[in-house]
């Protein structure tokens, strides 16, 4: 049987400044993903919504010619 002196919560190789700037580094790269993603759906909506506009004006041409 493990006594509780035994047991240990933290590695003994464990930095807490190494994690917290890891972290860190982390969540900037997180809000780059964000703001990256961000700009690719808005220019994929940007070229459906573009798309079906020029497809309704080729239409509306066709219909007076």
């Amino acid at each position: 049987m493990t006594s509780l002196t035994e047991i240990r919560f933290v590695r003994n190789d464990f930095n807490l400044e190494n994690t917290i700037n890891e972290n860190n580094t982390l969540k900037k790269s997180n809000s780059v993903l964000k703001i990256t993603l961000a700009v690719i759906l808005l220019g994929v909506i940007g070229v459906l919504i573009a798309n079906s506009f020029v497809k309704r004006l080729e239409e509306e041409t066709k219909q007076r010619v």
